[in-house]
């Protein structure tokens, strides 16, 4: 054999020696990556899925911060393999939490999952609701992002937010600037905005029905909340309606006020709502996925509450607790130092939640100049009342509130 063809033979048998499997790629990148050595892994990482590793693409997508496209194509690498994992993330990806005109693809998702079908038939009973509502999305056909863009002068930008996408099916539920409501247009919105899987998956499902009968019940995203943040946004939806209400009703009320009461009533309201808020968020223990909605919650029932006392002291009647107890002050003082000892010593903590002694504290700073705005207010509207009274009145309020700290929790 001349020497240059034995130079080559052994070359070639030298590097097939050396070659690595993905297996072996892929296990040297894990071991990599268990011992905190994460760019080391990913390098070894890509070398598996290089060769078609599936484990190595879904490790890239799971584990890793990468651009926008090779966040993707690794996913749905590993969902054409079949690894249910894989499957499930891209449904979400593409669908259930695409939550964007133009990164949303029931087609594609419905491409892969039939590929991954191939591979792994048990996977139709993993994903037989998520296939059904993709299904259902493919059925209004295509959707042309830029187009619909274009037609009605929308920013991309502009519907970026949570729940962005779906706020223009509510408007195309009623028309607006979509024209006569038309009930494909809400189902291919809502096909494309879901946050939330199990929002989703319940909100394609009935608009998908009323677009078959041809009917545009006016769609509410709120209907379909069941997550934390979801409850957040519907109960910051209801505190904007519910404000709105309150001013209309301060606005009366300042006109009907007695002994000419009305320039103080909107100091007073802006104090009692900073009292409210930080009270609401400070002492109450709102805790949980929900706490945000929660103390929402609070604060309106709250601030509502004030108004009705103004409206009811303006038709000449006392609160139901009034007067309280005399020595208001040096009781609060007692109770508001027993309060903040317990809390400094031991605070009430929970999910999501703390009340503690300088919570306390800052809310009681509120609280002070809330009383004597209110007390002015009231003793004005029912000038036989002194204000002192209306003191001692709010500061018993206070106690009641101070000595109901952490109860239940």
């Amino acid at each position: 054999m001349p020497p240059y063809k034995l130079l080559i033979l052994l070359l070639l048998i030298s590097t097939g020696a050396n070659a690595q499997t993905g297996a072996e790629y892929l296990a040297q990148a894990n071991k990599a990556y268990d011992a905190k050595e994460p760019g080391k892994a990913k390098a070894l990482y890509l070398k598996a899925a290089d060769l078609n590793e599936t484990d190595a693409h879904f490790a890239l997508f799971y584990k890793y911060v990468l651009p926008d496209s090779q966040h993707l194509y690794h996913l749905l690498e590993a969902a054409r393999a079949g690894k249910s994992e894989a499957v499930g993330y891209m449904f979400e990806e593409l669908v259930f939490r695409a939550n964007s005109l133009t990164k949303a693809n029931p087609a594609l998702a419905m491409e892969v999952y039939k590929q991954a079908l191939k591979v792994d038939a048990s996977l139709s009973y993993d994903f037989k609701t998520e296939a059904g509502c993709v299904q259902k999305c493919l059925e209004a056909g295509p959707f042309d992002a830029q187009a619909f863009f274009k037609k009605y002068n929308i920013k991309e930008e502009s519907v970026n937010d949570f729940y962005g996408v779906w706020e223009l099916a509510e408007e195309a539920s009623h028309g607006g600037r979509f024209g006569k409501p038309h009930p494909k247009l809400v189902f291919q919105l809502v096909c494309r905005g879901s946050s939330v899987p199990a929002e989703g998956e319940s909100a394609i499902n009935d608009t998908y029905l009323s677009w078959k009968k041809n009917k545009v019940p006016a769609f509410n995203i709120c209907d379909y909340i069941t997550s934390g943040m979801g409850m957040g946004y519907c109960a910051h939806r209801e505190d904007d309606i519910a404000e709105a209400n309150r001013q209309k009703r301060i606005k009366e009320l300042k006109r009907e006020l007695k002994n000419s009461a009305g320039p103080l009533l909107d100091s007073a309201y802006q104090k009692a709502a900073a009292f409210i808020s930080s009270k609401a968020g400070m002492e109450e223990g709102q805790g949980g996925t929900g706490r945000w909605a929660w103390i929402l919650e609070s604060e309106i029932s709250q601030e509502d509450s004030f108004v009705d006392l103004i409206e009811v002291v303006n038709t000449g009647k006392l609160p139901p607790s009034f007067p309280g107890k005399a020595d208001a002050d040096k009781k609060l003082n007692e109770v508001y130092r027993t309060v903040l000892k317990k809390l400094k010593e031991n605070p009430v903590t929970g999910m999501n939640s703390e009340i503690s002694d300088e919570g306390v504290r800052d809310t009681q700073r509120l609280w002070m100049p809330y009383r004597d705005a209110t007390a002015k207010l009231l003793s004005v509207i029912m000038p036989h009342v002194a204000i002192e009274q209306w003191k001692n009145w709010l500061t018993n309020e206070r106690i009641g509130q101070l000595e109901g700290i952490g109860e239940g929790d």
